[in-house]
């Protein structure tokens, strides 16, 4: 019998988690104006990067996640329609589905800066969030 097993969606997990993991030492290792340039590749917000850099060292993928998500929150929305650009989820008056399209875009960055950590531009935002 092939196909996909539960096996194997662990092992993908614990891989990604293992490469999160590598990237975040990294991250954390980095000095303040390198993590500052590293992180403004996600978000151009400079609050939310001097927040974000002040928040490390990130013990967890997840509390970098949680930590962008409150920072992301604090922003104004003329910082995030900088980020987002004028036809970005912010057009609208459905300020919940405005935060999860913030949630959703500024992890997914993250989840790229810490994917390929040396600093290959995966997490410039382009392609797929453009």
């Amino acid at each position: 019998m092939s196909g996909f097993t539960p096996l194997d969606a662990a092992a993908m997990i614990a891989d990604r988690e293992r490469r999160f993991a590598e990237g975040l030492s990294w991250l954390n290792g980095l000095d303040a104006e390198s993590a500052a340039l590293a992180l403004g590749r996600c978000c151009d917000a400079g609050r939310w990067v001097a927040a974000m850099v002040a928040h490390r060292p990130f013990p967890t993928s997840w509390s970098l996640f949680a930590a962008a998500r409150d920072e992301w929150n604090k922003c104004s929305r003329r910082e995030l329609r900088k980020v987002l650009g004028p036809d970005g989820p912010l057009g609208g008056d459905d300020l919940a589905e405005a935060s999860r399209a913030q949630d959703k875009l500024i992890r997914r960055r993250l989840e790229g800066l810490l994917d390929a950590p040396s600093g290959s531009g995966a997490a410039t935002g382009g392609g797929e969030d453009a």
